[in-house]
Protein backbone atom coordinates (compact mmCIF):
# COMPACT_ATOMS: atom_id res chain seq x y z
CA UNK A 1 0.00 0.00 0.00
CA UNK A 2 2.77 2.51 0.93
CA UNK A 3 4.25 2.03 -2.73
CA UNK A 4 1.18 3.33 -4.11
CA UNK A 5 1.08 5.84 -1.82
CA UNK A 6 4.36 6.76 -2.91
CA UNK A 7 3.74 6.37 -6.61
CA UNK A 8 0.81 8.59 -6.69
CA UNK A 9 2.82 11.30 -4.97
CA UNK A 10 5.03 11.18 -7.75
CA UNK A 11 1.96 11.95 -10.13
CA UNK A 12 0.91 14.15 -8.18
CA UNK A 13 4.28 16.26 -8.37
CA UNK A 14 5.11 15.45 -11.74
CA UNK A 15 1.51 17.02 -12.78
CA UNK A 16 2.18 20.06 -10.33
CA UNK A 17 5.47 20.64 -12.31
CA UNK A 18 4.10 20.49 -15.72
CA UNK A 19 1.08 22.76 -14.46
CA UNK A 20 2.83 24.93 -13.35
CA UNK A 21 5.45 25.86 -16.12
CA UNK A 22 2.83 26.52 -18.53
CA UNK A 23 -0.12 27.71 -16.29
CA UNK A 24 -1.78 29.95 -18.50
CA UNK A 25 -2.30 27.33 -21.30
CA UNK A 26 -3.28 24.80 -18.92
CA UNK A 27 -5.91 27.02 -16.97
CA UNK A 28 -8.24 27.03 -19.91
CA UNK A 29 -8.25 23.10 -19.99
CA UNK A 30 -8.78 22.82 -16.49
CA UNK A 31 -12.00 25.37 -16.84
CA UNK A 32 -13.12 23.46 -18.96
CA UNK A 33 -13.28 19.73 -17.07
CA UNK A 34 -14.69 21.81 -13.97
CA UNK A 35 -18.20 21.38 -14.59
CA UNK A 36 -17.87 17.66 -15.29
CA UNK A 37 -15.97 17.16 -12.89
CA UNK A 38 -18.37 16.80 -9.82
CA UNK A 39 -21.14 14.50 -11.77
CA UNK A 40 -18.18 12.04 -12.15
CA UNK A 41 -18.04 11.44 -7.91
CA UNK A 42 -19.26 8.75 -6.47
CA UNK A 43 -20.81 8.14 -3.50
CA UNK A 44 -19.64 6.40 -0.21
CA UNK A 45 -21.72 3.19 0.30
CA UNK A 46 -21.64 2.61 4.38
Amino acid sequence: MSSRVAQMTMIDILYSCVVSRDYQNVCKYLERTKPVAPSKRFEREE
